[in-house]
């Protein structure tokens, strides 16, 4: 009986962990003894070998949701568990291959919009996706002002699908059971990926005698001359360190408030610490630098939600908070400017010239595409400064980026006001991201923002009971 018990906690419960540290086992010890095989000698072997490691991680992911699906589903209407598991599945395909998601996000903001308007459920607009839309209205208004209105509309074409967004936020509010089917099963699908990273991370130092610890080196450069870190993401047709790692980053930060908030019963604290420390060895061994601040960064939040919830004193919650907000501007000003690794010459160089450039369209900006502009006075050939609130000064002159502030002002004060920690999460995860690479507008950022930033009905009326 004890033995049926234990084996129905493991199989229920605790299927893709187990799963996965057994995996993981075998890729360690495989490392330790002698053998002349290895996936990376082939590259029709390695080939082949990803792409069973894909459909696996597919059928693991699958199989675990079907042993959870009585916590899961449990009294959701099967359409909007639908459009959860779509959306969900959206995101998982994000690292494999980032261009798939602007197809099926259309897709899917058709369908959520042609239930809404059938339902007649409309809700009206949030006062964060009223500020947001009235962003992206200006955004596009932009285009006038440009020297060249039809590459300025090609530049920023990509927020047409954007407007989605707010304008479904009309027709939908989520309950936070719900948001559990968006969050879980990315979880555990990338949960199994970051496996998949460092089972081939250890296959490719063992064939070019590395050591193991060789991504613990802090250099950009630490398989070379044999070979690089971009051979371990083969298994993706994104091919980009930092759009992968975040995207693994975001999705464990979900996974920690879902810990938080299910108490184990989805996800517990192996699963967590597992993930935690997966991606923390991942994004060394990948080069994502992004996601390497980001955990530190959220490690300190995490940390501080946690302080926070045994100090009654709001005078001291505002000292406390104004100290380490301080101290963590500064920690990450110097990382970027005085560490080789971190530091990088070329987005300073293009800092630099956009903020020379900014005042010569102090009010609108140079236009939608002006950023262009600027980028190429310093003799780069990038389309985008990688930074959305030099974009938008440069672009949209400084009443764009008061409107922006003004968008991540009101989702932040919302946040903090409904104790929203899961929207706070978010924009954070996206602030930083968006501080790096700018990915505002992109239809990632609208899955997120969709749902995730409006507060839950109920944290809604819990507030105003109060």
């Amino acid at each position: 009986m004890n033995i049926k018990k234990i084996t129905s906690k493991v199989t229920s419960n605790n299927f893709a962990l187990y799963t996965n540290v057994f995996l993981l086992l075998g890729a360690f010890i495989y490392y330790f003894i002698p053998s002349e095989f290895n996936l990376y000698a082939s590259e029709k072997t390695l080939n082949i070998f990803f792409k069973i490691a894909l459909v696996g991680i597919v059928l693991v992911t699958f199989a675990d949701i079907w042993l959870k699906r009585k916590v899961l589903f449990k009294n959701i209407d099967k359409i909007r568990v639908f459009f959860l598991l779509f959306a969900s599945t959206i995101v998982m395909i994000y690292p494999y291959k980032h261009k798939m998601v602007l197809g099926l996000s259309i897709v899917l903001f058709s369908l959520m919009l042609v239930y809404g308007l059938h339902k007649r459920q409309y809700i009206g607009f949030h006062i964060i996706m009223k500020s947001l839309l009235i962003f992206i209205l200006f955004v596009f208004a932009s285009i006038f002002w440009a020297t060249n209105t039809s590459e300025a509309f090609k530049h920023i074409d990509y927020f047409v699908l954007f407007l989605a967004v707010p304008l479904l936020s009309c027709f939908y509010r989520w309950k936070k059971e719900e948001i559990y089917i968006f969050i879980y099963p990315v979880f555990t699908a990338f949960l199994s990926l970051l496996s998949l990273n460092v089972i081939a991370y250890v296959c490719l130092v063992k064939y070019h005698q590395k050591p193991l610890f060789s991504f613990l080196s802090f250099s950009k450069s630490y398989l070379a001359p044999a070979t690089n870190h971009y051979e371990i993401l083969r298994w993706s047709e994104t091919f980009h360190q930092s759009i992968i790692g975040w995207g693994l980053f975001i999705v464990g930060v979900l996974g920690y408030w879902l810990y938080k908030e299910k108490k184990q019963k989805l996800i517990s604290i192996e699963h967590i610490s597992l993930y935690a420390v997966l991606l923390a060895c991942v994004s060394f061994m990948i080069q994502a630098r992004v996601a390497m601040i980001g955990i530190v960064f959220f490690t300190g939040l995490f940390i501080w939600v946690e302080l926070v919830k045994k100090i009654n004193s709001r005078g001291r919650i505002f000292i406390y908070t104004t100290i380490i907000t301080i101290l963590g501007i500064l920690g990450c000003y110097w990382i970027f400017t005085e560490t080789p690794y971190f530091n990088d010459e070329i987005r300073h160089t293009m800092n630099n010239a956009a903020i020379q450039f900014f005042p010569q369209h102090f009010w609108i900006g140079g236009g939608a595409n002006y950023e262009i502009e600027v980028i190429q006075s310093v003799n780069y050939e990038f389309n985008k400064l990688h930074n959305i609130f030099l974009s938008a000064m440069v672009n949209q002159g400084i009443i764009g980026l008061i409107l922006l502030l003004l968008f991540h002002f009101y989702a932040i004060y919302t946040g903090i006001k409904y104790e929203h920690l899961l929207g706070i999460y978010v924009f954070l995860a996206f602030l930083i991201f968006n501080l790096t690479e700018d990915v505002l507008g992109y239809p990632i950022c609208g899955l997120f923002f969709l749902f995730t930033l409006i507060p839950f009905e109920k944290e809604q009326i819990n507030q105003i009971q109060k």
